[in-house]
């Protein structure tokens, strides 16, 4: 009915909510942050594993000292879990280590 000259999608809008809402409901449900940490976990880290074991042992680690954190601390500390081994092939002039050997 408007008959518009052109259509511009916003790179996080209209685009990917009509792409969301293709997806199969258990797709739909997935937390995207989590997934992203997920993915590049298995891509980057030595072990993908080691970030799942240290999930656990921090998620025992609150329950058992009584941490208080809300959901939203709660899957940041997951992510942070996951993302905790990526930087592993940092070159070395980046972490300082080339003053060391010097």
């Amino acid at each position: 009915m408007a008959k518009p000259k052109t259509i511009v999608f916003s790179t996080f809008g209209v685009r990917e909510g009509l792409l969301h809402e293709m997806l199969p409901p258990t797709e739909r449900a997935k937390d995207g942050l989590i997934c992203a940490a997920q993915e590049l976990n298995k891509l980057l880290s030595r072990s993908a594993r080691h970030a799942e074991e240290l999930t656990g042992w921090t998620d025992r680690l609150f329950r058992v000292v009584k941490l208080r954190e809300t959901e939203e601390d709660k899957r940041l500390r997951h992510v942070a879990c996951l993302l905790s081994d990526i930087g592993w092939r940092v070159h070395r002039t980046t972490t300082g280590e080339e003053d060391a050997e010097a």
